[in-house]
């Protein structure tokens, strides 16, 4: 990225950052809701694994075509008429193939092998990044070489991933129940994820409007940074679903056990993430020592996107009763929740804080949706998470980050460190860890 800096102009990566955010809504729309269906049909019916891939990549490809047409007959009148229609096009195919592709890498985490998930999207993304560099660095390449060849590595990798996981695909039709059935479960968390889109686009979409596109390429640039968090965040959350369902199945006779063992992953998310925004502003602090003195600002947007990206996988604890009794619509209607309260705070808070109002915005909103996330699912099946220590790490993560923002970076070290041994000794204690490590390494239910 310090890289790119140098290649694209701030007005660039305000195009970059906006395709980006159209990717986002591209692959929520093909995805249509699925991978949750994913994560819980691949556990709670292991004879129809295969079903439950091939179904999922049938219905991502039909609404793709469904999509392709719209855009041929309207999007270019109504859809960035000033952005190359090479490039809209490159990013529409590009989601569905992404969609595709993570879908598939979803069956290395349900398996529990995260080191082929890890080397494999760690090489994509190297590949990628070094070609890049050479065609639009070295040759001068443009916009469209830079969407291309995006296109291009994901489209290699998914041909590999393919391979790999072709005895979980196939192409014949299946029977109409079944597409309907994954459908029922994983389509009313579309509107939730539609409206988290909003909450990650209204930000961008108002900084370009009241401020402008350059504000717009250097918040692109702070976004990209915070994302590599984000990235991890998901990551976790995103393995920690199948197994929190695994506890919920197992115990289910004993509540008091279930809520045992999910307050220690809670607790021990809460401190962690905690920890995570701590080394985000280090990280940030170091980054933009390599960036184009024009993007300087976007490193204080960081720890608030950071601290958006885990309120956000929070949500993973906050909806298991919503799973558990299948009301996954109830998740859309939180998430609404956040994006009705992200519009109004965007409005007031860029005005008078720039990309940073936009980030602490974004940061707030996502703080609604958890919390109306939490009270819905504690009505339709309860669970005993405490919440004091939590609330103490959150409060502590906003006043590092509004420390990194206003004062000398030397006291906000000093605050870094007193808040990690806060972190430390609030949240772990040895002997849950080390059973909680046990029971992943042996790959058991906790």
């Amino acid at each position: 990225l310090p890289i790119l800096t140098r290649i694209f102009t701030p007005y660039e990566f305000g195009i970059i950052s906006l395709m980006t955010a159209f990717q986002t809504i591209l692959i929520i729309l093909i995805n249509f809701g699925l991978e949750v269906s994913v994560s819980y049909f691949f556990f709670s019916l292991p004879e129809m694994r295969k079903e439950t891939i091939s179904s999922t990549i049938h219905i991502n490809i039909l609404i793709f075509l469904i999509i392709i047409v719209f855009f041929g007959v309207f999007g270019k009148d109504l859809f960035f008429p000033n952005i190359d229609q090479f490039i809209v096009y490159a990013v529409i195919i590009t989601s569905l193939i992404s969609t595709i592709f993570t879908t598939l890498m979803q069956i290395f985490r349900f398996t529990h092998k995260p080191i082929p998930l890890i080397t494999i999207s760690a090489i994509q993304s190297l590949f990628s990044g070094i070609l890049v560099i050479i065609i639009c660095g070295e040759f001068g390449g443009s916009l469209k070489d830079f969407f291309f060849i995006n296109l291009a590595t994901n489209f290699i990798f998914l041909i590999i991933i393919f391979f790999i996981f072709r005895n979980y695909i196939s192409f014949r039709v299946l029977q109409i129940p079944f597409y309907l059935r994954i459908i029922k479960f994983g389509f009313p968390t579309v509107f939730g994820g539609i409206t988290t889109y909003l909450i990650n686009f209204t930000d961008r979409w108002m900084i370009d409007k009241i401020l402008s596109k350059e504000k717009l390429g250097i918040y692109g640039v702070g976004l990209s940074v915070a994302g590599a968090f984000e990235i991890l965040i998901s990551s976790v959350m995103t393995a920690f679903l199948p197994y929190s369902l695994e506890i919920i199945k197992k115990y289910e006779e004993n509540r008091g056990e279930i809520d045992r063992r999910l307050n220690i992953l809670w607790r021990i998310y809460s401190g962690g993430s905690l920890l995570l925004v701590i080394f985000s502003i280090f990280f940030a602090e170091f980054f933009f020592l390599f960036v184009q003195k024009d993007y300087i600002t976007g490193k204080y947007i960081v720890p608030f996107m950071v601290i958006k990206a885990v309120l956000f996988g929070g949500t993973y604890f906050s909806s298991l009763g919503t799973w558990k009794k299948e009301k996954t619509y109830l998740y859309s209607v939180s998430v609404f929740l956040g994006g009705v309260s992200n519009i109004v705070l965007n409005f007031l808070f860029i005005p008078i804080l720039g990309i940073v109002g936009a980030s602490l915005a974004t940061a707030i909103s996502m703080l609604i949706a958890l919390t109306a996330s939490f009270v819905f699912s504690q009505k339709v099946w309860k669970i005993n998470f405490g919440f004091s220590r939590p609330i103490l790490h959150l409060l502590i993560s906003f006043a590092l980050s509004f420390a990194y923002m206003k004062l000398n970076f030397s006291v906000t070290l000093i605050l870094c460190f007193l808040s990690s041994a806060i972190a430390i000794l609030t949240t772990f204690r040895k002997d849950e860890i080390n059973f909680a490590l046990e029971q992943f390494r042996n790959r058991n239910v906790l």
